[in-house]
């Protein structure tokens, strides 16, 4: 399929590829329109997409780790808690990633 329209807590929400957009008479803000056409250009599907998001979120949290403990060696607690702040924010991303990449693969063998 080209993409999907429902509802989202209560708002209205639409995925799909630029044509779907375009059949619909929705203009896809430019932001969007730019990644988009880079990453068609780059031939990237979704699983690809989604498995370099995964693989960006784990090096972040192997940097945040390596950061977090820096900031506890120099008693600097303020920075520990930005940091652990971000460090959950990329396990959630990541955590995601992985449920979108499993529903991928689950879809590819049916």
């Amino acid at each position: 399929g080209l993409g999907v329209e429902g509802t989202l807590a209560g708002r209205a929400v639409a995925i799909g590829s630029p044509s779907f957009f375009q059949e619909k008479g929705l203009r896809l803000p430019a932001a969007a329109a730019a990644s988009t056409e880079t990453l068609a250009g780059a031939g990237k599907t979704v699983e690809e997409i989604i498995s370099d998001n995964r693989n960006a979120e784990s090096a972040s949290i192997r940097a945040y780790n390596v950061a977090i403990f820096l900031a506890k060696q120099v008693g600097d607690k303020d920075t520990v808690k930005v940091l652990t702040d971000l460090l959950n924010t990329e396990k959630e991303h990541e955590t995601w990633s992985k449920n979108q990449l499993s529903q991928v693969d689950k879809k590819k063998h049916k």
